[in-house]
């Protein structure tokens, strides 16, 4: 690099630049428009070699057109760069789900909610594999974390309803229902989902008069 090249102004440019085709590549990967979306990410790598985000972008873009290898490579970049990149995680998260491998999946999915406890990709990946795996209570955990950050988010306390419900805890199942019909009385899934809480209720009450 010579002098020129080295001068703040130079330097300054550069990230501009970068960030320029750096929200070009995102504006057509959201457009669907793979291709473009590629050319600018890798315009941005110009200015900015070696930059996590744009990694994770191009990874991104590869894995929507199923060339998983090639999205591996790009996220283990990104990742190598910068280990607590939740979305590299995210990412390697998402293709060791894709080939099978569930438990490998949960991890990197555990390691990107560590890491940022909001990531909602990481978040569904969780649940995903702890359901698929039988272990609800990884499941629990983090939905409780996000909560304490978002307890609003009426998707995720439902989620974490049906989760109580598919775990037998009736009673906690019941509690994070109330606190979706405060902001929502007439949720239909929550509704499904209390009639359902109520009549196991009753089923549990029967069994015990059956079986003094």
């Amino acid at each position: 690099m010579t002098r020129e090249e080295a001068t703040p102004e130079t330097h300054n440019s550069n990230e501009v630049k970068h960030r320029i085709y750096q929200e070009l590549g995102e504006c057509y990967a959201h457009m669907g428009k793979a291709d473009c979306a590629l050319d600018n990410f890798q315009q941005a790598l110009r200015y900015r070699p070696g930059s996590e985000e744009t990694l994770v972008g191009i990874a991104v873009v590869l894995l929507q057109q199923e060339r998983v290898e090639s999205a591996r490579d790009y996220f283990l970049q990104a990742y190598n760069i910068k280990p607590d990149s939740d979305k590299a995680l995210t990412g390697l998260g998402m293709i060791a789900a894709m080939s099978g491998k569930g438990q490998e999946g949960l991890a990197f999915y555990q390691q990107a909610m560590d890491i940022d406890p909001r990531n909602k990709t990481a978040l569904f990946g969780v649940v995903q594999m702890a359901y698929a795996s039988n272990q609800l209570e990884i499941a629990v955990h983090y939905l409780i974390k996000y909560l304490h950050i978002c307890p609003a988010n009426i998707d995720i306390l439902y989620c974490l309803a049906a989760t109580y419900f598919k775990q037998n805890q009736l009673d906690d199942a019941k509690e994070v229902l109330n606190k979706i019909f405060i902001f929502n009385n007439n949720h239909p899934d929550a509704k499904k989902l209390e009639q359902l809480i109520a009549s196991s209720g009753h089923a549990c009450a029967y069994d015990e008069k059956s079986n003094p």
